[in-house]
């Protein structure tokens, strides 16, 4: 009996850690990652804690163990938890104010807790069954709160459509229920189809990541490592040395640069293999990096400046000053913009010279931001919103609600993308107005965003992974 209580405590310590990665719980004859716990796990996606005496899926850390215990023939005399743990997912809940925005494309309210959708569409002008509709668009096609349709009615008929969620463990939501409080049958579910992998581990306590269209790369803070992985299914690559602490990346097209927090330095790495091309110093505590077609720019959070390096042999070009703890930066074709955590507020300098432009409020403790084309975008983790700032004379456009703790920002053409650290998930607005076009889960702790031409690569700097959105 005691050793049985050893058991439940170490694997309910596992499930109650905080956000930041624990040191792994092990034996002998197992061993399991708190983070891997933590994360809440993907089944369909490969999240599966094993060893050699035994073997454990996610999906039965979920809802399946709250009822029956947990047991396991791989020990002598074997363990059990008869307790049960709480469930990692709740049940999908029902989806609420579906909608039309246009023709074709139908919105309804965002649920953190839902991993995907399947769409069900019926013809309103034959008898209606009890089916309420058929299968439309099966999951996981759907994976944030909007979804297009093209199917045309026959002339004098009329369809309808209904949704529903999907939890990360695979569990469908309900199609909703009668005015008498009966919930809708579903008998013929959409089929349940195993997800695309779409988060893929890498090194420990992963920040920042850039793209090189057909490569990702990520900078792993706690073990001095970037990673590298091939962007169309997500495959390691290679694992290369950095300095201490590594925060910030950036391409230059040929090669990538990382900031170093730890060891007040900018590492070159060849993009093709890897190799270390030098090490240069910089100012201290450099957080992010920015190429911008001939240099270098470095924010160092330390020394509230931005050092400036020739890409080409990392020659010091020269130093220029910033607001208090500097923290993001963006290029917008003539001009640094950098955000300053401590002043609440951006600087823009020159690029060909880093004389300052101007400083220009935002929202509290600002992280992240890019450039769209015409505009420059903030993320502001005190305040749990953007700010959209007109690039050429740094006037306020407007301020949009995201989700808790925004820390990254990233532009794929038409939209932008903020990462919520807070609420383990992704926001994209549309870059015209602002408006919110979707909400995507990631892992825990989500940091660094980068897109590579068609999809969105997310840090998820608690759960050692990287999420493909």
């Amino acid at each position: 009996m005691r050793a049985l209580l050893r058991i439940a405590a170490i694997l309910a310590a596992g499930l109650a850690a905080g956000v930041g990665p624990a040191p792994a719980q092990e034996s002998a004859r197992w061993k399991i990652e708190s983070a891997t716990f933590n994360a809440g796990g993907r089944p369909a996606d490969g999240v599966v804690a094993q060893s050699t005496s035994y073997l454990l899926t996610l999906d039965s850390i979920g809802d399946a163990a709250i009822g029956v215990g947990l047991t396991s023939p791989g020990f002598s005399p074997g363990i059990s938890m008869t307790s049960g743990l709480p469930g990692a997912f709740p049940a999908a809940a029902e989806v609420r104010n579906l909608r039309f925005t246009d023709a074709m494309t139908l919105w309804w309210d965002p649920d953190t807790a839902t991993g995907d959708y399947a769409l069900y569409q019926g013809n309103l002008s034959t008898p209606f069954t009890s089916l309420y509709g058929s299968c439309a668009q099966p999951p996981p096609a759907i994976r944030a709160n909007t979804t297009t349709t093209t199917t045309l009615p026959p002339a004098g008929q009329a369809l309808f459509y209904l949704v529903t969620a999907r939890n990360p463990l695979g569990e469908e939501g309900t199609k909703g229920f009668s005015s008498t409080g009966v919930q809708h049958p579903n008998p013929a579910p959409c089929p349940l189809v195993a997800s695309v992998q779409r988060t893929f581990p890498v090194g420990s306590w992963p920040y920042g990541v850039a793209s090189t269209g057909s490569s990702i790369w990520v900078a792993n803070f706690n073990d001095n490592t970037v990673t590298k992985l091939r962007a169309s299914d997500g495959a390691v690559l290679g694992t290369f040395s950095a300095g201490s602490r590594p925060l910030g990346i950036a391409s230059d097209g040929a090669n990538l640069w990382v900031a170093n927090y730890g060891s007040n330095s900018v590492t070159k790495l060849r993009a093709s293999d890897g190799a270390l091309l030098g090490t240069f110093p910089v100012g201290t505590n450099p957080r992010s990096v920015v190429f911008d077609g001939s240099a270098i720019w470095v924010a160092n959070e330390g020394s509230n400046n931005v050092t400036k390096l020739r890409a080409s042999d990392g020659a010091l070009l020269g130093t220029a000053p910033a607001g208090i703890s500097p923290n993001g930066i963006a290029f917008d074709g003539t001009a640094i913009w950098v955000s300053n955590y401590g002043s609440s507020d951006v600087t823009k300098l020159r690029a060909s010279d880093g004389v300052p432009f101007g400083t220009f409020p935002v929202g509290a403790a600002p992280y992240g931001v890019v450039f769209d084309g015409s505009s420059v975008w903030v993320a502001n983790s005190g305040t749990n919103d953007v700010t959209k700032l007109r690039a050429s004379d740094g006037a306020h456009l407007a301020t949009f609600l995201v989700g808790s703790g925004p820390v990254g920002v990233a532009f794929d053409g038409s939209s932008v993308w903020v990462t919520n650290s807070n609420s383990n998930n992704a926001i994209r607005l549309r870059a015209s107005d602002g408006a919110r076009l979707g909400m995507f889960s990631t892992g825990s702790v989500p940091v660094g965003i980068a897109f590579d031409g068609s999809s969105m690569w997310v840090t998820n700097f608690a759960s050692n992974t990287v999420s493909k959105l």
